[in-house]
């Protein structure tokens, strides 16, 4: 069991202040933005919060983030001749073994990434409440804007149990297909599967509330790409590669 938790520190030694950097300073550059969208005022079409979280361009910097984070996480352990690599090599765990600890590392670090995003968008409506004019700003805004705005409703969807689900799927999904990345550079094969799902989250989180087929789409698409994932792992002839 040691050998197993040392896997797992090498992970995280390897890429918890970067990733930590990483949600640092998503927050400091949404702060700005957001701040900068609130100060100039109303507009002719409104000055709603979610207007102002839109043109806070939110939604774009946190895919920037979930980018760099996907980059960050696939390049982990990936030298067959450094010292991650030559570490990795001196451990008596399997590769299965290694795979499924940096698995569960990287969907700890995409769930914390998308728990820091729901709290920063969470003290920034609170912002929005205190600075904005009383006419725009009611006992409800901040709870309607988690409604109204695709973006913040696919961080905190309330009673929309589907999209909580796809969130789930996709940092799972994220995590065991960046963690591939990795594992198959070190024998040698091609890996390709966090491409299509981590293109997928960039460009389509965002969830409307009336968008119902959204987060099944997502959920089969996850699933999908994981299986592709893990089917190299079970197959036969990689079980050579498993040390005992």
């Amino acid at each position: 069991m040691r050998k197993h938790i040392s896997v797992l520190m090498l992970m995280a030694r390897c890429t918890i202040l970067r990733a930590a950097g990483l949600l640092v300073l998503m927050g400091a550059v949404q702060c700005l933005t957001f701040y900068l969208a609130l100060t100039r005022g109303p507009t002719p079409q409104g000055f709603s919060l979610e207007m102002v979280v839109q043109a806070s361009g939110m939604r774009w910097i946190f895919a920037a983030a979930l980018g760099l984070l996907t980059l960050l996480l696939c390049a982990t352990g990936f030298e067959t001749r450094g010292r991650q690599g030559y570490t990795l090599m001196r451990l008596s765990v399997s590769q299965r073994w290694v795979f499924t600890w940096q698995s569960v590392y990287n969907t700890a670090c995409y769930g914390i990434l998308w728990l820091g995003q729901a709290v920063i968008a969470a003290g920034l409506c609170a912002l929005y409440v205190r600075l904005a004019p009383p006419e725009y700003v009611n006992g409800q805004t901040a709870v309607l804007a988690f409604y109204r705005s695709d973006f913040l409703h696919a961080l905190l969807p309330f009673e929309e149990a589907g999209i909580w689900v796809r969130n789930f799927a996709l940092c799972i999904g994220l995590g065991v297909c960046a963690a591939r990345c990795p594992v198959s550079r070190r024998q040698g094969g091609r890996f390709f599967e966090v491409i299509p799902l981590a293109a997928a989250a960039l460009l389509f989180f965002p969830c409307a509330l009336d968008n119902a087929d959204n987060y099944v789409v997502f959920i089969l698409w996850a699933a999908f790409w994981t299986a592709i994932a893990l089917h190299p792992l079970v197959r036969k002839e990689e079980v050579v590669h498993d040390t005992p």
